[in-house]
């Protein structure tokens, strides 16, 4: 049992930091231009826009971070461990928000979208470059805010959601 609580310890504070929190909206079928000048869409390829368009949009987060790769990477990093069997699938019981992670790291991203949710921005694990209007969100029902349904964590490779569809969907496409 003491072993088991070591891992579990070890395997949360070896998590990077979370600093770049992509905010999805809700889709409308088309491919926004949503990563500035960097890579064209976030280097995320023609052929998976092609597939996530219709379950959510990127918004436009004004940082260079979110320009060059880490996006893309994320996604792949998500599509990876879904192929090997090591994708988890959980709920945020309180905040009643879906979430799908790697197997293992099932608690440490329960405590961050708590984290997120709570503005609590400075605190070890969760520094986000750009606001991601999660809370808002989750209690405001006027624009921009209830047009975000989910959340593409890119240090870790995680995602949270308020669109249960889009959540369904985006489970569908990891398979």
């Amino acid at each position: 049992m003491i072993n088991a609580i070591r891992t579990l310890v070890n395997r949360a504070t070896t998590m990077p930091k979370t600093t770049l929190i992509q905010r999805l909206r809700n889709p409308d079928g088309r491919i926004h231009h949503s990563f500035g000048g960097g890579m064209k869409n976030g280097g995320v390829s023609m052929e998976d826009m092609e597939v996530i368009k219709n379950i959510w949009a990127f918004d436009y987060m004004g940082n260079v971070h979110f320009e060059y790769g880490a996006v893309a990477e994320a996604l792949q990093r998500m599509k990876d461990y879904a192929k090997e069997g090591r994708a988890y699938t959980g709920e945020v019981i309180s905040l009643k928000v879906p979430f799908i992670c790697e197997k293992g790291e099932e608690d440490e991203v329960q405590e961050r979208i708590h984290t997120i949710y709570e503005r609590k921005f400075d605190s070890d694990n969760v520094r986000p470059k750009e606001n991601p209007f999660f809370r808002e969100a989750m209690t405001v029902d006027k624009e921009p805010y209830n047009q975000f349904g989910g959340w593409l964590e890119l240090d870790n490779g995680f995602m949270f959601f308020k669109s249960r569809k889009m959540y369904n969907d985006t489970l569908a496409i990891l398979g």
